[in-house]
């Protein structure tokens, strides 16, 4: 039995069963309320809600029409059904026009379950059809107002419907769009419509290409389109998404250029130059035939030319220098600055080996001529080192390393020169590198021990005192001479504290002699002549050791002497004096703590 809610205008009780028996007969569970005036109907009706409203047509003091005009006033959607036993045919129609729904003779009260379950399903379809119109005008309310555009297209490409947001996008006015084709609005490549299949088969998608406007200029957009399918699933149309992506588009590209490039020069920046070269190892590695080449420069005294001139006239050179490096290249090289004064070259598809040097010696002579910059003219050249790649690389790291290796290896002999890779400078780098690392645990450790030199008077024949030579006993290498860790201790900064350590030794050493007559002598470097705590130093190694001042002899190496003002008190130059240790410039450059 199907719940139904009645409300019936009925004065005679014995009619209200008798509907009531129809109903049950009808398959229906009937929950009634009977009312007989106006103002009880009103009541009812907005008390609660009823699914049917079945009225007598003559009451003593009321008329089912009466009732009909009660209910539309309320503007309550219930069926409307009169019942009657005397009303005629004019009458029925004048009722049907008023609003009643159907109406029912107590002739043939068997009608009227079936009279109800008709209205029950119009009505119910009616309050459908309203609900739908009220979420179409919202719908269309909410695409109209969004900042991106909508339009719907039908199977065969006619536009049906475009909101605001894609007449501005495009440049039309409103409506203008309804009855064009959707492949105006994208480039001829794009303009082939979807066939039935396709659409099956897609249902949604999203995609970035150039969107076309009335004018005829583009702009990069982003569609997402859905497929309209109707209740049988056969597609109706298909709903698509415009968005103009241009700002993000330039953001990306902007993006892209400070991840890429760099920001002074243009060039290419170390993250792409290693990308591009990727590749190439890449391709060598399925191509051995191929001949490709990596040049690192590094200019020679830019230094030189930031502290004389200024870091602006510094950074208009490297600007310079780029564009210059350009103009050497072929279509398919790569320049590439890595930062500061330091570029890179990827040579690809060379015809030979040669062709690297070739690229080297083009590089140096556009180089060497001057450049104009602020008024004046500056002159530069570059230490190239160039790594070939015929050496099996696996990795592009290892082709920058080895470049860069050689770079350093042209710096040292001479500069404005280049060189080309081999193994043997890989080696030279790696047992370099293993020497500073020994070094460092050497001076951690106190390794690095004093050997004293007598120094004798050629008139007496005496001994008049020591030199102090530093020597490295080395685990594996046996005793290292200064000559080869000196300048590698000054290059890393150990020198100070290497050489501090040697000076307190040395003190110590000849402070226990009994001949209080006899000196030592302790070379001085160029690092540690610059070293602002050289005379807290000496001071130190002095009052720890009660070393004498005046038999303490400081000598500075010829290579190091034009920095012996920065050593004295006060700048004040060297001091030799009866309280203090002397300091001469040393004509030969001996074996002690720091010989350059």
């Amino acid at each position: 039995m199907k719940p139904l809610r009645v409300l019936l205008v009925e004065d005679n009780e014995d009619d209200a069963l008798l509907l009531l028996r129809e109903l049950r007969r009808g398959g229906f569970d009937p929950h009634m309320a009977r009312v007989q005036t106006p103002d009880a109907l009103k009541a009812e009706l907005l008390a609660r809600p009823w699914d049917v409203m079945i009225s007598d047509f003559s009451l003593p003091s009321f008329s089912g029409l009466a009732a009909l005009e009660v209910l539309r006033r309320t503007g309550i959607d219930v069926p409307f059904i009169l019942v009657s036993g005397t009303i005629g045919e004019e009458v029925a129609v004048e009722a049907m026009r008023a609003g009643a729904d159907d109406y029912v003779m107590k002739a043939h009260l068997q009608r009227l379950p079936a009279a109800v379950e008709r209205e029950l399903r119009e009505t119910e379809a009616r309050q459908a059809h309203r609900e739908a119109q009220k979420t179409l005008i919202a719908l269309r309310k909410a695409v109209d107002s969004l900042p991106v555009g909508v339009t719907i297209t039908g199977t065969d490409g006619t536009i049906l419907f475009t909101n605001p947001a894609e007449h501005l996008l495009h440049g039309y006015e409103p409506n203008e769009l309804v009855g064009k084709e959707g492949r105006d609005l994208v480039p001829p490549e794009f303009a082939k419509p979807l066939t039935i299949e396709q659409m099956r088969n897609l249902r949604s998608w999203k995609r970035e290409r150039l969107n076309v406007r009335k004018d005829g200029s583009v702009f990069p957009a982003q569609l997402i389109s859905d497929v309209v399918l109707g209740a049988g699933g056969e597609p109706m149309g298909i709903v698509t998404i415009c968005e103009d992506i241009s700002e993000r588009k330039l953001v990306e590209q902007q993006m892209f250029r400070h991840a890429f490039y760099d920001d002074l020069t243009g060039l290419p920046n170390r993250a792409l130059f290693l990308e591009r070269l990727g590749r190439v190892v890449a391709r060598s590695r399925r191509r051995p035939e191929s001949v490709y080449a990596v040049l690192y420069l590094d200019l020679d005294r830019f230094k030189l030319v930031n502290d004389g001139l200024g870091h602006h006239i510094g950074d208009q050179l490297l600007v310079g220098i780029a564009r210059r490096l350009e103009q050497c290249l072929r279509p398919a090289d790569t320049v590439a600055r890595l930062g500061g004064d330091e570029f890179t070259i990827l040579a690809d598809d060379l015809k030979a080996m040669d062709g690297a040097t070739q690229l080297a010696e083009r590089v140096q002579a556009e180089l060497a001529m001057p450049f104009s910059l602020a008024g004046q003219q500056v002159y530069t050249s570059a230490s190239i080192g160039i790594a070939v790649g015929t050496q099996g690389y696996h990795r592009q790291e290892d082709v920058l390393r080895d470049a860069d290796i050689a770079m350093y290896r042209a710096k040292a002999q001479g500069k404005a020169r280049y060189e080309v890779f081999d193994r043997a400078m890989h080696l030279q780098a790696v047992s370099l590198l293993q020497l500073e690392t020994d070094l460092r645990h050497a001076v951690e450790r106190n390794e690095i021990t004093a050997h004293y030199q007598p120094i004798v008077s050629l008139g007496t024949g005496e001994v008049t005192g020591f030199e102090a030579l530093a020597r490295w006993p080395h685990p594996r290498r046996g005793t290292v001479l200064p000559d080869e860790f000196i300048p590698l201790a000054e290059e890393t900064g150990l020198i100070l504290s290497l050489g501090r350590a040697l000076l307190r030794e040395a003190c110590r050493a000849v402070a226990r002699l009994k001949d209080t007559r006899q000196t030592v002598s302790v070379n001085l470097s160029a690092r540690q002549l610059t070293d602002g705590g050289l005379l807290e130093a000496i001071d130190h190694a002095l009052a720890s050791t009660g070393l004498a001042p005046q038999r303490l002899n400081l000598e500075v190496t010829a290579r190091a002497s034009p920095c012996c003002s920065s050593c004295g008190r006060g700048g004040s130059g060297s001091r030799s004096t009866t309280s203090e240790p002397a300091i001469r410039p040393s004509a030969t450059s001996r074996s002690c703590p720091s010989t350059p």
